[in-house]
């Protein structure tokens, strides 16, 4: 019985995917001028549910967590398709402006309510300065480039020097930095360091909090207001004071001049050759900091792609062994275009999956069919 649920929860997402792309569905969401970052949303999330579904299903009898979340998106993918095809209803009922008018800013309330069981377990994953260092490819150049600066003396005879790392989002510039603040040589050369995951809210209170607890460690007690910026900038301006820091600001989205300006204040007093390191998806960000180098991270070449993917995929067994899903490997690595974060999810996504038919839903995906950037938002 289970089987035959399982097969109509496969049919309803197929049918979900096809009504996302009528033309009724299309033009009601064009022509009513509604945002469509909802609907391209839940689209990437389907997909991403269709990738992952069989091997769901096969493990629910061993994991009870996977059957309820199975069960979940059972409730949730009928509700999707009711929506549907109430949208579908509303474009053709729609025959007067006003009445269009309405319907449009009904049926887009009822899709901000109703498809939140695909949006609420979406949660912010923030980086961490931990790497496995083995399971970073193709980034031994950019690395030895940018320690050479930090290490140098003269630091351009600043207090404090921005290297910035600019890349699209998936290319690895959280790995590369991770690399940098792991490095011996690097520990050895500042006093203190502080890694801060910023992403797009760039809150200055709680940066400069991580940063105070990154460098005092647990003998920081902020016995004061903590929620007055102006004491724990005090904190940090004492705590620096003469002393060579390595701060890593990791995803950065802020291009306010102001905002950069009030966190890097307290900072100035810190020994030269102190040095900031930012990642970015966005290269005026590295403007708005006044980077003193930004460093371009490009995608991986073939050779370090497929080293990345069959470490996920095949981990300790030989691709030659498994000559026909080697040949599938190859391809669906190609169609990554270099971007370690797809090629590393969907390693392990394949991982030790020796049916060939599995490899090859995966390589005839429609989720190729998304933008690079889309692609990356469902592989993350």
């Amino acid at each position: 019985m289970a089987l035959v649920g399982e097969a109509l929860l496969t049919a309803s997402i197929q049918v979900l995917l096809e009504k996302m792309a009528s033309p009724e569905v299309l033009s009601f969401f064009g022509g009513q001028k509604l945002n469509a970052a909802l609907l391209n949303k839940l689209k990437i999330t389907l997909l991403t549910v269709h990738v992952v579904l069989n091997d769901a299903e096969v493990k629910e009898s061993e994991n009870p967590a996977i059957k309820e979340w199975l069960h979940e998106l059972k409730d949730a993918a009928y509700d999707a398709e009711d929506l549907l095809e109430e949208i579908t209803t509303e474009a053709l009922r729609c025959t007067t402006k006003s009445d269009s008018q309405t319907s449009g800013t009904q049926v887009w309330n009822a899709i901000s309510t109703s498809l939140n069981p695909f949006g609420d377990g979406v949660e912010y994953r923030p980086s961490t300065f931990v790497v496995d260092e083995s399971g970073v490819y193709g980034r031994e150049g950019s690395k030895e480039e940018i320690i050479d600066m930090l290490l140098s003396d003269n630091a351009s005879g600043h207090v404090k020097t921005v290297i910035a790392i600019v890349g699209m989002g998936g290319i690895g510039k959280t790995a590369l930095a991770q690399l940098l603040y792991n490095d011996e040589r690097v520990k050895s050369y500042f006093d203190m360091k502080a890694w801060v995951c910023v992403s797009e809210e760039f809150n200055l209170f709680k940066i400069t909090k991580t940063i105070l607890e990154a460098i005092n460690g647990a003998a920081f007690s902020c016995t004061r207001d903590v929620n007055d910026l102006n004491l724990l900038q005090v904190d940090l301006r004492e705590s620096l004071n003469g002393r060579k820091i390595l701060i890593v600001l990791d995803d950065v989205w802020n291009e306010s001049y102001n905002n950069w300006d009030m966190l890097q204040t307290p900072l100035k007093v810190g020994a030269s050759g102190s040095m900031f390191i930012v990642t970015t998806r966005n290269a005026n960000v590295a403007l708005t900091m006044r980077a003193h180098h930004t460093h371009h991270l490009e995608q991986l070449c073939f050779e370090d792609s497929w080293r990345l993917f069959t470490k996920h995929a095949f981990e300790n067994e030989d691709p030659l062994a498994h000559p026909k899903l080697e040949a599938i490997a190859e391809e669906i690595v190609q169609k990554c275009q270099g971007l370690p974060l797809s090629i590393k999810t969907l390693g392990g996504l394949l991982h030790y999956k020796m049916d060939e038919k599995e490899w090859d839903n995966i390589l005839r995906s429609e989720m190729w069919d998304l933008p690079s950037v889309e692609l990356l938002q469902l592989c993350g």
